[in-house]
């Protein structure tokens, strides 16, 4: 990848002019009237005008209308006339030629290679490349997860076209400023809502579904003001973003604050930050990246901000099940933190230290901790730390009373748990790792755990021990079926039941050839934690383990009432 040094201001309008309406270019003109003979009819927004609104910026949705069309000496009709000369100058001109009369912009993809742009990790994997002038973004790189791709340059208030492609099912995503993700998405005939193509994601929805289908080129044009904050660090004005979406205005100058799901940045909300572009989902390819606005360099890491009124309440668990303690505070300015470390003690006097070190919640709160043995008085900390390393000031102790999770359900996955972990991200409750339906040997199960081994699940089953015998563990196991038929020969796991540290079960490697496996294991009286383990085979790829209907079920014994 080359890295290019490219920090300068681009010349450009004024901020306050950036809602001001512009030419469209020579593509998209055209795209716009060949579009409209094949029936695609954009919704008219009206000409340009002084009101600073951005509109339909090339007046030819209106002035175009059959009703009054002008045509030549010899017929042909001005709308005729110019799809054909507009077709020409497309085909003819290219891309970089195209927008060659309009002064100001910057191409973030110049169409050759990647200068300009690097990998949000150092030593993260390189899913994109250059191709006959296509940047071609691929989700995975020998079966290791792409990373994001950066931007040099960083952006306030700016303008933005973009030209790309998804293929069918594909999902990708770009992050203005690193925070604000427009999501791409093969949305093509789905029904509208806030995570399809063009959403700002999980906000806001597009107000029609103007998608094209999948293999086909599709194009943004945003319009983007940052949020404002005054001096004690609140809002002063909302952020505000225009999209039209194939040349159709799908969000109209809507309003925002805070980053959307998966927003990440190194720098506070309302001040530059880079485009950042979702690799790690889909692939997807572009065409055209650019920008105009006031660029800036990457500004040095911040400092930890301060933790404000941190306070703790009881809870569900962290999942939604069972009993949890919620964890809560703001900080000035809603600055992010690179990470705020969460710690845990029993008196209000324990230190912030490896010991005590429950988890941790990446730029933003809140936290949900969950996973208690015994029921009282528990108490926290909050440490921030800033994107230049250095931890601030420690925050509380405050406290709230936690609950231990006992089993008190026959069926486990209406449980809350004692702890639950696998690699690679969470254990899935009623749906596989991958986040489908539960499938072993092709049947689907509508309840259980989804992990990726390794894996380890915990219940506390005290009470019920004690209070029922002759109970028994029963549930079918095996590899999920959404493990790839090219990886099915290598998927391989062992499922293994504990009873306070005594293993109850061990099934042995089991292959995706194995199909199901029924559990029916006896659990001691007087047993208090309930281990779930999956164990994965020498390759440890694609083990992708289903524990499906579990169940804890009393057995009655012959001669019993």
């Amino acid at each position: 990848m080359q890295i290019a040094d490219r920090r300068l201001q681009i010349e450009g309008p004024d901020r306050r002019d950036l809602g001001l309406a512009r030419k469209r270019s020579a593509f998209d003109r055209a795209t716009l009237l060949l579009g409209r003979t094949a029936g695609f009819n954009p919704v008219a927004e009206g000409q340009p005008g002084s009101s600073g609104e951005l509109t339909d910026r090339t007046g030819l949705v209106d002035a175009y209308s059959p009703s009054r069309e002008p045509v030549d000496q010899a017929g042909h009709s001005m709308r005729t006339i110019l799809q054909f000369s507009f077709l020409v100058l497309t085909l003819s001109a290219g891309r970089q030629g195209c927008h060659a009369e309009e002064p100001g912009w910057l191409d973030l993809f110049n169409g050759k290679d990647l200068s300009g742009w690097h990998l949000r990790e150092a030593n993260g994997v390189n899913g994109c490349r250059v191709e006959d002038g296509i940047l071609v973004s691929k989700r995975e790189v020998d079966e290791k997860r792409s990373s994001y791709l950066v931007s040099d340059l960083e952006f306030l208030d700016f303008q933005m076209q973009v030209e790309f492609r998804v293929p069918k099912g594909s999902n990708a995503g770009l992050y203005l400023q690193g925070r604000y993700e427009i999501q791409i998405l093969d949305s093509y005939g789905r029904p509208v809502d806030y995570s399809m193509c063009g959403a700002l994601y999980k906000r806001i929805a597009p107000q029609v579904n103007v998608c094209r289908p999948p293999g086909e080129w599709q194009t943004f044009d945003i319009t983007f003001r940052a949020p404002r904050y005054d001096a004690e660090g609140e809002v002063a004005e909302l952020g505000r973003l225009t999209v039209l979406h194939n040349g159709v205005k799908t969000l109209d100058d809507v309003t925002f604050v805070g980053p959307t799901g998966g927003g990440w940045m190194d720098q506070y909300e309302g001040e530059p930050g880079p485009l950042v572009i979702q690799t790690d989902h889909g692939d997807v390819d572009f065409r055209m990246i650019r920008i105009r606005g006031t660029a800036a360099e990457k500004s040095f890491p911040q400092p930890a901000p301060g933790v404000l009124q941190l306070a703790a309440s009881q809870s569900k668990g962290p999942d939604g099940y069972g009993h949890g303690i919620a964890l809560d505070w703001r900080t000035p300015h809603h600055y992010p933190a690179a990470k705020f470390l969460v710690y845990r003690g029993t008196s209000s006097d324990f230190p912030a230290d490896n010991a005590h070190k429950r988890g941790e919640v990446r730029w933003w709160p809140p936290y949900t901790d969950g996973w208690f043995r015994e029921a009282g008085d528990y108490f926290y900390k909050v440490v921030p730390l800033g994107f230049d390393g250095v931890a601030g000031q420690v925050a509380g102790p405050v406290s709230a009373r936690g609950e231990p999770n006992q089993v008190d359900d026959p069926d486990l996955s209406k449980c809350g748990w004692l702890s639950a972990s696998c690699k690679g991200g969470s254990v899935q409750r009623n749906q596989s790792f991958s986040r489908n339906a539960l499938t072993v040997a092709g049947k689907k199960y509508k309840s259980g755990f989804g992990v990726q081994a390794p894996s380890a699940i915990e219940f506390l089953v005290g009470d019920v021990t004690q209070e029922a015998q002759n109970l028994r563990l029963r549930g079918v196991v095996g590899i999920d079926g959404s493990v790839p038929k090219d990886q099915r020969a290598v998927s391989e796991v062992s499922f293994v039941v504990e009873g306070d540290g005594k293993v109850l079960l061990d099934t042995g490697p089991l292959t995706f050839d194995s199909g199901a496996r029924e559990l029916d294991v006896p659990v001691p009286a007087g047993t208090q934690v309930l281990r779930l383990r999956v164990d994965p085979g020498a390759s440890d790829k694609w083990d992708h383990a289903d524990w499906a209907e579990l169940r804890l079920e009393q057995v009655t014994q012959p001669g019993q009432p």
